[in-house]
């Protein structure tokens, strides 16, 4: 039977060169990882060579972003596979995913998580051996609204981006909970702003339900216990 052996690494942030450092157990891990059949590390930075402007990134805490050759270091050090997906993806906006996709097919790094659309950043990339192949698919749940990958339409192009992994939050509450955020509702007035929504869908889109509650961006549900 064939052995096949990944190393997998968390957020991989190198910025900056010397990724692997004359430090002895530093020489081990470059040589673990260049004895994996496939090593994989998430690419929490955007590789520029001035293409991109920097973005506002809120749910990022900031820009990582690094010249481009950070690239050739981290391959140098003996990753073969990166995951893109992620919340700094677009510190460079849009034009830094294009430049990004650039750099990563020039030097033929495997990586999957970001593209040109969303079928593109959805698409599963795969990596031969001789003793077999790796499938990687990579996804994030952290972004703002609008950064993640958008599938084309007839009309127009697909949006560049990572590939989102979309959730949810529904918040339990008790019914004297629910009491106490409906009246914050309308007190503040919240509730009147909704009154041309009302109008047009015949529904208040914040109350769907006795039972439910949309408020300050957080779903609420009545339940026994909060």
């Amino acid at each position: 039977m064939t052995t096949l052996t990944v190393a997998l690494s968390g957020d991989c942030m190198a910025t900056r060169g010397a990724l692997i450092t004359s430090d002895p157990a530093a020489e081990r891990l470059r040589g673990l990882l260049r004895g994996a059949d496939f090593a994989f590390t998430n690419l929490e930075v955007v590789p520029s060579e001035g293409r991109g402007r920097p973005v506002h990134n809120a749910a990022g805490g900031g820009g990582l972003i690094a010249d481009a050759g950070v690239l050739d270091e981290i391959t140098e050090a003996g990753f073969s596979v990166l995951g893109c997906a992620n919340n700094h993806a677009l510190d460079m906006g849009v034009d830094g995913v294009l430049g990004t996709l650039d750099l990563l097919d020039a030097r033929r790094i495997a990586f999957a998580g970001i593209g040109t659309d969303l079928p593109a950043a959805r698409r599963p990339r795969y990596v031969d051996r001789p003793g077999g192949s790796l499938a990687l698919i990579a996804c994030s749940s952290t972004f703002l609204p609008g950064q993640e990958a958008a599938a084309p339409s007839p009309e127009l192009p697909g949006r560049p981006g990572p590939n989102p992994l979309r959730h949810g939050a529904t918040l339990a509450v008790t019914g004297t909970q629910m009491e106490v955020l409906r009246e914050i509702d309308e007190r503040t007035g919240l509730r009147a702003r909704r009154a041309e929504a009302r109008t047009l869908l015949g529904i208040d889109p914040a109350l769907p339900s006795p039972e439910r509650l949309t408020l300050y961006g957080a779903r609420f549900q009545v339940a026994d216990e909060p």
